[in-house]
């Protein structure tokens, strides 16, 4: 990883944005020169795969090239991205980048070498040059272009860069115009009765994004078929917008719609567009807090997926009813994170620590320090580190989160619902950069390591972005002195801790007592056992379940609530082992009831 530097040169048809994301800025000669490819394209596809080494996951995205600038003798391509989800395992990071099928724009790319589990495409895979730098998004419905540092004015001023710095002409593949406007129905094919959509009013104007606040769109001209509602992405500091899942649109008539604030929306216009295509526009909506979630269609999930429709879930925390392995140090054995120190990290604890104590303490997030150091790294290894390192993509910090899923069995009604649960995050601060220490003295080239962990932590505690410069969880920060106060960041936390409270999942967060914050909780680690083991968890074969006292019974039932094997003592009932061989399980999720003379627990498994 290396410094760069903007040339202003080059952009002169560019305009630069007053802050920057957490991303070092390189240059677009930088960027062209060392591509391996520049291709212009639409993503069509995209799947999720470990690495081969179980470390982390990625998300492979197939570009349908239109027009080359450089490299790339296909007429398509594989991107890689950071983070996405494989079954019921899930991965996010803060910042990455997201790209979604259909999305539009010119890719500046370099090779990506992880070998992929799983992955038999033959063709190539690249990575986007600076996690989102090299990627000038077609914003299609605004007619922009942009990428986190700069807009341009036309795909021709775009262009006219580039080709000046390749020194060639761009081959084009096939013809197609993004930006092409969509012909007009002639008053002959109009019908008499369609009605252009009109937004009167929103209600209410400030309120909350991914906590299933509804707000409430009335109007007139919306007809009586679900259309789409859509919001600034506060992802990209509302130059994108995101739309919400039809899931999330929980009413929908001729004067009135009401909708779930989708977890990457951001305050500023939202749109309102018919099933017969009118669209109506208003401004005005406030989001001052956003609380992380996913995306997943489970087909299993018999509560909230409507036909395999994708659902917008939470990433809960863990808390008190959690039973930590021998195996889980991430875990204090209380229900709450315990993070470690990197060795080199030494410099840096005084100013994390005044930032994590005012985001644990004041907010209540279930988070904790041990003075234990680790050589962990940003993979899976159940640490939670803090560490110096490559965070990757020109990033400056990031925060990444591991997550699994829990099920919630209602015996009233006989069906389960899925809850994300973290299990494992890690800190990344750039080895590379220039650091401050002490926010009073700050200077314009380094940056503020207080600030940028306030931020980071904020997304530890279950906290998105919002779209607002003047807020700590804001997409974009810059280098220099900062005077953002993390207060108002405090409230979203306790907001978030009290819903994961109300929800009561199987992995639920509880408040913890912070008496004296981190110092309070500097230590070695303790793990309290579970009374039963379960393992290995995902099984292909033969899972065993071992106990402290001898086992009295198993049985195993399917995501429906169907007994499907009871254990005899042929596998291994009367002692403190029992092994069940999963020859005749189909693949999918189950769940076994283990007892023993102390009592009995539910286990979870994956059969592969």
């Amino acid at each position: 990883m290396h410094k760069l530097y903007f040339l202003s040169l080059l952009l002169l048809s560019f305009i630069s944005y007053s802050q920057v994301h957490l991303l070092k800025e390189i240059p677009l000669s930088d960027q062209v020169n060392s591509a391996e490819v520049i291709a212009e394209g639409e993503v069509i596809a995209k799947k999720s795969y470990w690495d081969s080494n179980k470390h982390n996951i990625y998300t492979v995205h197939t570009l349908d090239i239109s027009k080359l600038y450089k490299g790339a003798s296909t007429a398509q391509i594989n991107i890689v991205t950071s983070g996405g989800i494989v079954g019921f395992d899930a991965q996010v990071d803060y910042p990455s980048l997201e790209l979604n099928k259909s999305e539009k724009g010119i890719f500046i790319l370099e090779k990506f070498d992880l070998n992929l589990a799983g992955h038999k495409s033959s063709l190539p895979l690249y990575q986007v040059t600076g996690t989102s730098q090299g990627l000038f998004r077609y914003n299609t419905q605004e007619k922009k272009i942009y990428n986190p540092f700069t807009q341009v004015a036309s795909p021709a001023d775009l262009e006219q860069k580039i080709t000046s710095l390749t020194n060639k002409q761009p081959r084009q593949l096939k013809a197609v115009d993004y930006f092409e406007s969509k012909k007009k129905k002639t008053p002959f094919l109009q019908t008499a009765n369609v009605v252009a959509a009109s937004i009167s009013s929103i209600s209410p104007t400030n309120i909350g994004a991914g906590d299933k606040s509804v707000l409430t769109i009335n109007g007139s001209g919306f007809g009586t078929t679900k259309g789409i509602v859509r919001f600034k992405n506060a992802d990209t500091a509302g130059s994108t917008t995101i739309d919400a899942l039809e899931t999330q649109i929980t009413s929908w008539t001729d004067t009135k719609i009401q909708v779930e604030v989708p977890g990457k929306a951001g305050s500023g216009d939202i749109e309102v567009k018919t099933s017969t295509g009118t669209k109506s526009q208003i401004s005005g909506l406030i989001i001052p807090y956003a609380i992380g979630s996913l995306q997943y269609a489970d087909p299993q999930s018999t509560t909230n997926v409507q036909n395999g429709k994708k659902v917008e879930y939470r990433m809960h925390h863990v808390g008190s009813d959690h039973n930590a392995t021998s195996t889980e140090s991430n875990f204090d054995g209380n229900g709450s994170y315990l993070f470690k120190y990197h060795t080199n990290f030494a410099a840096a604890k005084t100013a994390f620590e005044s930032a994590f104590n005012d985001m644990v303490c004041n907010g209540g997030a279930n988070l904790k320090i041990s003075t234990q150091t680790t050589t962990a790294k940003d993979v899976v290894d159940n640490i939670n580190s803090i560490h110096f390192g490559t965070p990757g993509g020109s990033k400056v910090a990031k925060v990444t989160k591991r997550l699994a899923t829990g099920y919630v069995f209602d015996a009233n009604t006989w069906t389960y619902d899925m809850y994300w649960f973290i299990y494992e995050m890690d800190y990344v601060f750039d080895e590379t950069l220039s650091w401050s220490y002490d926010s009073s003295t700050t200077s314009a080239t380094e940056y503020d390591l207080n600030t940028i962990a306030r931020h980071e932590t904020g997304h530890a505690s279950g906290l998105g972005h919002v779209n607002d410069a003047k807020k700590l969880m804001d997409a974009y920060t810059s280098r220099g002195p900062k005077n953002i106060s993390s207060t108002s960041a405090h409230s979203p936390i306790t907001t978030k801790i009290t819903y994961d409270k109300a929800t009561t999942p199987v992995y639920s967060l509880t408040k913890a007592d912070f008496s004296d914050c981190y110092k309070q909780n500097l230590g070695i680690d303790t793990i309290e056992q579970s009374a039963f083991q379960l393992y290995p968890n995902p099984a292909s074969g033969l899972i065993t379940i071992s106990g402290q006292h001898t086992i009295e019974a198993v049985a195993v039932y399917n995501i429906t609530g169907a007994l499907v094997h009871e254990a005899s003592v042929a596998d291994g009932i009367g002692s403190s082992e029992v092994s069940i061989g999963l020859g005749n399980f189909t693949s999918g999720i189950y769940f076994t009831k283990v007892s023993d003379a102390t009592g009995s627990q539910s286990l979870r498994f994956v059969k592969e």
